[in-house]
Formats: C-alpha cells, sequence, structure tokens
C-alpha cells in the first residue's frame, strides 16, 4: 500500500520543484517523505522556495559546516572556503562583508563578558546559540557544566547565563535578511560566519581568554536553536 502524503509534504515538494525547475528525484522524494512532520510544516509556513529546495542538500552542507568548525584555518582562508561553497548570489553578498571589522566588534563584545560576567569554575562548554528573531537573526551565548558529544541537550542546561549574553553585531541579521530577499542560502551564511568569527576570536585572543578563565580549556559549540550544533575547534578550546 502507498503511503498517503500529507498536505504539507505535497506543498514542500511543489516549492521545492518550483525552485529547482525540475520534478525532484526518486532519491529526493524519499528523503522529504522522511522528514518529520513538524519539520516539513515549519518549512513550509516559514522558509522560502529556495531555502526549501537547499533542505535536499543538507548532507552536504552539514559536512562543510562541520569541516569548517573542525579544521585548520585563519579568518581569510576559511572565508574563501566559504564563498567557494556558496552560489553566485550569496557570495556576492558575503563577498562584499568586512570581516575584520565585524571580528573587532564581535572580539569586543565577547572579551569584555568573559571578563566582567566570567562563567564559574564549573563551567565545562560554551554554546554560541542562533535564532529567528523580531528583527532578524541574533547570536547569544551560553555555558553548560556539562558536554555530551553525542546528545545536544547539554547546550540548553544554561547554567552560565550573563546578562549581556546577546551579542549586539548586526552582521548576523545584516546579512541574514540580504539572503532571505534574494532567497539564497540565508542559515547557512549565519551559521558559517558565526563559526568563523568565533573560531577567529579564540586563535586572536586566546591568551587573554587565558588570564579570564585560567587553565581550563573549554569546549566550544555553535547552532541555530533548532537546528544542528557544530563542535568548534581551536588551540585554546577543547576538542570534542
Amino acid at each position: 500500500m502507498t503511503k498517503k502524503v500529507s498536505k504539507a509534504r505535497e506543498t514542500f515538494i511543489t516549492k521545492a520543484e518550483n525552485a529547482l525547475k525540475r520534478s525532484l528525484t526518486p532519491d529526493e522524494r524519499r528523503m522529504v517523505l522522511g522528514f518529520d512532520e513538524e519539520v516539513v510544516k515549519f518549512a513550509v509556513e516559514s522558509f522560502s522556495n529556495q531555502e526549501i529546495a537547499g533542505m535536499l542538500d543538507e548532507g552536504d552542507t552539514v559536512e562543510f559546516l562541520e569541516q569548517l568548525a573542525r579544521g585548520p584555518g585563519s579568518l581569510h582562508a576559511n572565508r574563501q572556503k566559504l564563498l567557494r561553497f556558496l552560489g553566485p548570489k550569496a557570495r556576492k553578498v558575503v563577498g562584499a562583508l568586512e570581516l575584520d571589522s565585524e571580528l573587532e566588534r564581535f572580539g569586543g563584545w565577547l572579551l569584555g563578558l568573559l571578563r566582567d560576567e566570567p562563567p564559574s569554575a564549573g563551567i565545562r562548554a560554551l554554546n554560541f546559540g542562533l535564532f529567528e528573531g523580531d528583527h532578524g537573526c541574533k547570536l547569544y551565548v551560553t555555558g553548560a557544566n556539562r558536554y555530551d558529544e553525542h546528545d545536544s541537550d547539554w547546550a540548553c542546561a544554561n547554567d552560565w547565563w550573563p546578562e549581556r549574553r546577546y551579542a549586539p553585531v548586526e552582521v548576523f541579521s545584516d546579512l541574514y535578511g540580504r539572503l532571505r530577499k534574494i532567497e539564497t542560502e540565508s542559515w547557512v551564511v549565519a551559521q558559517a560566519v558565526a563559526i568563523l568569527l568565533i573560531k577567529a576570536f579564540f586563535e586572536k585572543h586566546g591568551l587573554e581568554v587565558k588570564k579570564v578563565l585560567g587553565k581550563r580549556k573549554l569546549f566550544i559549540a555553535s547552532g541555530f536553536d533548532d537546528g544542528d550544533l557544530y563542535a568548534i575547534k581551536t588551540a585554546f578550546t577543547r576538542a570534542a
């Protein structure tokens, strides 16, 4: 007996096919049928056609972001990796981004936060979360007393919940909004830029962070609140 396809799933397929300008392959249809129904409904209600089609390439995207988070490379070397990964429209937007200036703003916020509201000795991991709010995409940081690379629920613990946890950095909202308008790769870019800035911060300010936190090294991760979590490796953080 053929499994009945829900209305939301049919809409998902139609939107994906409109973006791709072709019918889905049998493998792509099976992928859609494998998505959780709530995920499908959320995507249909919230995502553009292009973003829905992009979910069919999620495996490649997740692998790229994991490699970016764990691999070596300077800020600008990793920026080039991101530009090569993106499509032409997103590449043009990201190519105009002044990453050095963004890193300075991001670093000023995070270093000041660690000095003024340092995580307690029990904190083992930091989560740099991303979410889509009324004014675009925002980033915040919290801390947890435990870390489990096989269970991302640790990131919800909020054992360290600093008052100035929200980054006063507009790059995420600006990028997210501009890419949403041209219906392309908005969440991927926001997540990748977050990874780039976090890695570059700990490489640049590692010794200063060490003075605040002592000899301990923290596990570091970043991800959207409703998405995957990416473990970030630097010389001054613990590897998962």
